[in-house]
């Protein structure tokens, strides 16, 4: 499946639960600021869904945490 969407697959380390936070933390700031927008429309192509897509991406991008005073793009 990775192979098909052109991407990697690279697994939690082990023994390393301070991952998972920062990992579901970006997934929910991911569902609140872009799937909750979108939510109500309908796309008949993946193309159409990521020009809706990306607009909102490159906000939540640029937004910067309060606690940490730098934009989502540059945590790592």
């Amino acid at each position: 499946m990775a192979m098909h969407y052109g991407t990697i697959i690279i697994p939690a380390r082990a023994a390393k639960p301070k991952d998972k936070p920062k990992v579901e933390n970006a997934v929910q700031i991911v569902e609140r600021r872009i799937l909750a927008k979108l939510r109500k429309h309908i796309f008949f192509s993946i193309c159409e869904l990521n020009q809706a897509i990306e607009p909102l991406l490159k906000e939540v991008n640029h937004v910067s945490f309060q606690k940490l005073d730098q934009p989502l793009s540059t945590i790592h």
